[in-house]
């Protein structure tokens, strides 16, 4: 049975089936890494193994490739089935399952890996389904955004913010890649010439450039690079990136395809995220974050108030996993906060987490609703104007929907482009549902 090579051109549908069960919530999900690919995978893992290992009586490189494979089979399986999930499942999954509108309540849990008959490898995933939402005519609610505190103060304080990232832009700005940026890059699986071995598939990802000396291998690979620049390399970050198992030791071919500075924050992009076209219009989003009340900004209270009314008037049911789940992680945060104790002796301090991890369940599902039911795609330039937020403790305020931790063991680590899209299609369909209910 011949199989066709992954091509990133091509529609993911041919890899994954999404099976019905019993249970009317229940899928299970499987992709389908073709036979070829496969076997290309494990050639290379079985060439990495043979660099790494030196059976007795042999010199490095001396033992023959038969008797590799023989001696370390099963770890040359595991490495192989952790290299394929990162460089290719997990993208085929966050994307297919966006493209078909598959409204989840959670993430898929990955439950098998096994080979069918003609060596390909299939990954199963055990997901909840959420039942379907019908969505009503909302964009016509009534709705009072919060106001603006009146002191000139703020008006001013936009204006220096604006004047400062203005002089950052032009004084800071760099082509090349910079500590704490952000760098979009492709990784193809490649030979020592940095020739592709697979058709020419990529995996294509992000990563914020960390300062600390844990990023230091990731900096001897991006610093300084530029925009086209193409690397081909065995970087150890990017090898314990895609494989965690002793002895990975692949060749890559690594094209850098943006930057987003972190030297200032573009205000072009800004206007972007939030469809604003005059500078009077700039100023007035902008206060949203310096307007503070009881230590709530504007942005922060306006979020609160249109996620309730959407609420209000869609009222379903989360998940009781999903929200202890999202309990158990709001305290893995609060606890790292110096005035933990002081918040668990509150008395409601148990029922007020409980209903903020239901609320977060439920906004998440509720947005990811609406995105599918208004037909909302995500693109390139979402995910600029989303990280873009992200480079001051201000414009951080404008998002909703944050990443969660890129930092492993003190490492900035990549995070796979598909998945930063589920967070920034959320943002965009909360941007869109406060800009039609703002709407004069």
């Amino acid at each position: 049975m011949k199989q066709p090579h992954i091509d990133n051109s091509q529609s993911w549908s041919q890899y994954i089936s999404i099976i019905n069960s019993d249970n009317p919530v229940l899928r299970t999900i499987s992709v389908t890494v073709p036979s070829d690919v496969v076997k290309t995978v494990y050639q290379q893992a079985v060439i990495a193994q043979q660099r790494h290992s030196q059976p007795y009586g042999l010199h490095q490189n001396e033992a023959p490739l038969r008797y590799i494979e023989q001696a370390y089979q099963g770890h040359i399986l595991d490495q192989v089935y952790e290299f394929l999930f990162k460089f290719f499942v997990i993208n085929v999954l966050y994307d297919e399952l966006r493209t078909q509108k598959v409204l989840l309540a959670g993430s898929p849990r990955l439950t098998a890996i096994t080979m069918d008959d003609y060596n390909n490898a299939i990954y199963k995933f055990s997901a909840t389904v959420f039942p379907q939402m019908d969505i009503i005519e909302w964009k016509y609610f009534p709705f009072k955004a919060p106001r603006r505190k009146r002191y000139k103060d703020l008006d001013r304080q936009v204006e220096l913010f604006l004047e400062e990232e203005e002089h950052n832009k032009e004084t800071l700005a760099k082509q090349y890649v910079c500590e704490d940026d952000w760098v979009n890059f492709d990784v193809m699986l490649a030979n020592e010439k940095g020739e592709s071995l697979l058709d020419g598939y990529h995996e294509n990802l992000w990563l914020k450039i960390g300062t600390e000396e844990a990023d230091t291998t990731y900096q001897e690979l991006f610093l300084g690079k530029n925009i086209g620049d193409v690397i081909v390399t065995n970087n150890e970050a990017l090898q314990e990136y895609f494989n965690e198992q002793e002895g990975s030791n692949f060749n890559f071919c690594v094209t850098i395809r943006d930057i987003i500075p972190n030297a200032y924050v573009c205000i072009d992009s800004l206007k972007k995220q939030f469809k604003i076209k005059t500078n009077k219009d700039l100023h007035q989003k902008l206060v949203e974050v310096f307007s503070y009340r009881n230590d709530i900004s504007q942005r922060k209270t306006m979020i609160d108030e249109a996620c309730r009314l959407m609420l209000t008037k869609h009222a379903f049911n989360a998940p009781h996993f999903l929200v202890l789940r999202q309990q158990e992680e709001l305290l893995h945060t609060i606890q790292s906060n110096p005035d933990y104790l002081v918040y668990k002796m509150q008395k409601d301090f148990q029922r007020s987490i409980e209903q903020l991890a239901e609320r977060q369940v439920k906004e998440t599902i509720l947005m990811d609703a609406i995105a599918f039911n208004e037909r909302l795609d995500i693109s390139h330039d979402d995910v600029k104007n989303y990280l873009n937020l992200t480079k001051r403790m201000r414009t951080r305020e404008f998002i909703h929907f944050r990443l969660p931790s890129t930092k492993i063991r003190g490492q900035e680590e990549p995070i796979i482009t598909q998945e930063l899209m589920t967070y920034c299609l959320r943002e965009k369909a909360l941007n869109y549902i406060i800009y039609h209910l703002t709407k004069k």
